[in-house]
């Protein structure tokens, strides 16, 4: 049977949320991120409210920020290279999208194309298409 007494002030209620320990079950201003934890989260993924109360960890989309890339650029008349990989990649990696682009003597973009799958150190040789 659960106990039951009459509150009859700030001190009483105080003293009931003291002995609950309410403090050190919720998160707290101070708490920092890091000790929370994610569980079972994937690297990478961010936490997402549902709009009804619930929360889940997912593949960030869309926007600003979405999955950090590591990024390479080169100039090597008439062309500017541009690389980006997934975070700390080699620059070795055969994990590199680069796209080729032909700038013409007056800085116009003249043409754009693509090699995926390659390493940044072969961006001058590389197959583009």
């Amino acid at each position: 049977m659960a106990e039951t007494a009459e509150l009859t002030g700030y001190a009483d209620v105080q003293a009931v949320i003291d002995a609950l320990d309410l403090a050190g079950t919720a998160v707290q201003p101070e708490d920092d991120a890091a000790d929370l934890g994610s569980g079972e989260a994937t690297n990478g993924h961010v936490l997402t409210a549902d709009g009804t109360g619930g929360a889940a960890w997912e593949a960030p989309s869309g926007g600003e920020g979405g999955t950090s890339l590591t990024r390479q650029h080169a100039f090597a008349a008439p062309y500017s290279y541009c690389g980006t990989a997934p975070v700390d990649s080699l620059t070795s990696a055969e994990v590199w999208t680069i796209t080729r682009l032909t700038i013409s003597a007056a800085g116009a973009v003249t043409a754009t194309a693509t090699a995926t799958d390659v390493a940044w150190d072969d961006y001058a040789t590389a197959t583009y298409s």
